[in-house]
């Protein structure tokens, strides 16, 4: 009997490591619920999002912010006016933006087309949500969505919070602002 229970236990181990995302966090539904998702009256609040797929860097004008992993989300709380979000090719630096390191194939010339679709450009309004959503597709590119639209996503996925603590880093995102933590969520 001991042997068995062994035996099985040794089998559905791997399982265990395999099912799932390993949440570390609440999922959306219950960070929306709570009403974490409110943005501070006087900042803006961005959702970085994604579902499957690899892990992705996302840039806020040019500075590392986060590296969002997958089935999860970001929040990014921040102040008004404009910010560049890019992923991982495309970040806003001029060499890197038509120039790309693809691995062990050497260097590529990045298409207009596709670094139009890495970035995602906001003016960031105050007391206002956004989501920005992290697809696949030969490399990856951000794209704004609708609340409606994200939330599929996120529910579907069944997506944890990165930052549930507001752990955040230190990114200016534009002329005169400063990456804040409300200290809310």
């Amino acid at each position: 009997m001991k042997k068995q229970l062994l035996l099985l236990s040794l089998f559905l181990l791997p399982f265990a490591f395999l099912s799932g995302c390993g949440t570390l966090g609440p999922l959306y539904p219950d960070v929306k619920n709570a009403g974490s998702l409110v943005p501070p009256k006087d900042k803006g609040l961005i959702v970085l999002y994604q579902g499957g797929g690899a892990n992705c860097k996302v840039y806020g004008n040019d500075q590392l912010i986060t590296t969002v992993r997958s089935k999860s989300f970001y929040t990014y709380v921040c102040n008004p006016g404009p910010i560049r979000l890019a992923s991982t090719f495309g970040s806003g630096n001029a060499a890197k933006d038509f120039f790309l390191d693809e691995g062990p194939m050497g260097g590529g010339l990045m298409s207009l087309a596709d670094q139009k679709k890495a970035w995602v450009a906001l003016n960031v309004q105050p007391g206002q949500l956004y989501y920005v959503e992290i697809k696949h597709h030969m490399r990856d590119y951000l794209e704004q969505e609708s609340q409606a639209d994200a939330e599929n996503v996120l529910n579907y996925w069944q997506c944890d919070w990165d930052n549930p603590n507001n752990e955040q880093g230190p990114v200016s995102p534009g002329a005169g602002s400063t990456f804040m933590s409300t200290g809310h969520f």
